[in-house]
């Protein structure tokens, strides 16, 4: 790549960054960003699962819905949506469901003003599972890959990880 354009490009990037990550650390630091409902120690004891030295890395903001925020961390993503009402959220519920060979979902009793445990129950090796939790005026997502035959055992998972990180939604 020509340097003059290498040079503007890095120039942009490091301008974008540098615009969006106060914006971040500030949702952060309020409890506003689903990264800071990632504890990184209870998580890799929960999993068991080793991190290699990578840290819960935030979403681009850029790239996400006004008032939504993601973090993924040890291949489990969070995603954290402001501003939800029950009327959105009963709406996002009902889309999923009308989709019943790419979603299935189930009712989940006792965990926020309501949720639901949404799952691909196609074919095939690794399955899209996760938890939707709506608490107040915010809706957690908590998603991940699993394997067809390891579904109950990630639908578990996703449930202690949305009762560890419901106290820290502000």
């Amino acid at each position: 790549m020509h340097r003059t354009i290498r040079y503007a490009l890095g120039s942009t990037a490091l301008f974008q960054l540098a615009v969006a990550l106060p914006t971040v650390a500030r949702a952060q630091a309020t409890g506003d960003h689903a990264c800071s409902l990632v504890d990184a120690a209870e998580l890799k004891g929960l999993t068991k699962r080793n991190d290699y030295g990578q840290k819960p890395q935030a979403s681009d903001p850029s790239q996400l819905r006004q008032g939504t925020t993601e973090c993924d961390y040890l291949s489990i993503s969070y995603t954290l949506t402001s501003n939800m009402t029950k009327e959105w959220f009963a709406r996002d519920r009902r889309t999923t469901e009308a989709t019943p060979d790419r979603w299935k979902v189930e009712s989940i009793s006792g965990l926020g003003d309501e949720a639901y445990y949404m799952w691909d129950p196609r074919p095939g090796s690794d399955r899209s599972v996760g938890i939707v939790v709506r608490a107040g005026g915010k809706r957690l997502s908590i998603g991940e890959l699993a394997s067809s035959d390891s579904l109950e055992a990630s639908k578990s998972l996703m449930l202690s990880l949305a009762k560890l990180a419901l106290p820290k939604l502000k």
